[in-house]
């Protein structure tokens, strides 16, 4: 399933939920790097994880997108389980191979449920995509992401 994701030379998947406050206010973030012509080799997919998020809405929350990246539904969480995922939204960074290089926070501007940074300080995935992007592996493995947790049994 992974493999039909991936993208030229890194692919971020990215579990979103359209009632997420802080997937509402990261939407504007990944558009702007899906938009970057140095990530134009990035593929940015969301991952609408759980049984309770209609097709519809996740269909409207992706038109609000002006990039338009791709969007898949993962009722069952079959993919956040093989990923680990436990928030909305969380990232996972795979490199041109499919493996896994980062996982988690977007940047530092979430802090926790409702308090939030007005501006990042730290860029997480921007950071690991241009480390990918130059053949390193990023500094940061994983950063814990906050957000709304996902509920199922792993």
């Amino acid at each position: 399933m992974v493999n039909d994701l991936l993208g030229a030379r890194a692919t971020v998947l990215v579990t979103l939920d359209p009632e997420c406050p802080f997937c509402q206010m990261y939407l504007p973030l990944l558009d702007s790097l899906v938009a970057l012509p140095a990530y134009g080799a990035v593929r940015i997919v969301a991952v609408f994880a759980s049984p309770y998020i209609p097709r519809d809405s996740a269909a409207k929350f992706m038109r609000a997108s002006p990039a338009a990246f791709d969007g898949i539904m993962d009722p069952e969480f079959v993919l956040c389980k093989a990923l680990g995922a436990r928030v909305t939204p969380e990232v996972f960074v795979l490199d041109a191979e499919g493996e896994l290089v980062y996982q988690g926070a977007i940047d530092d501007r979430a802090l926790r449920a409702g308090k939030k940074r007005i501006q990042a300080t730290r860029h997480y995935l921007s950071d690991a995509l241009d480390a990918v992007l130059r053949g390193d592996r990023p500094a940061e493995r994983e950063v814990a992401a906050v957000g709304c947790i996902l509920e199922y049994d792993p």
